[in-house]
């Protein structure tokens, strides 16, 4: 079985670090980033990964760019859709 740590192993090789939104299913959001920033927080709600970053070496918890990365609710869910982005 094909995973996602599998399918994206090759990121960790040019020295990226990860984080996913959930643990189930192949196909989820993801953010990777380099050394020169540190997460400082990841939070995830229905299908959206928050996670924020500092530079390298900078105060410990100051946040310098914030990533949001979702999976919209296909199909007729329009209102879900819009609830997504709010």
């Amino acid at each position: 079985e094909v995973s996602f740590a599998s399918d994206f192993a090759f990121m960790a090789e040019l020295g990226y670090a990860g984080h996913e939104l959930y643990k189930k299913g192949r196909f989820r959001p993801a953010t990777f980033w380099r050394p020169s920033v540190a997460l400082v927080t990841a939070s995830h709600r229905d299908r959206a990964l928050v996670t924020a970053f500092g530079l390298a070496g900078a105060r410990s918890g100051e946040v310098d760019i914030t990533v949001v990365n979702c999976h919209l609710q296909a199909g007729p869910e329009g209102a879900r859709r819009l609830r997504q982005m709010h």
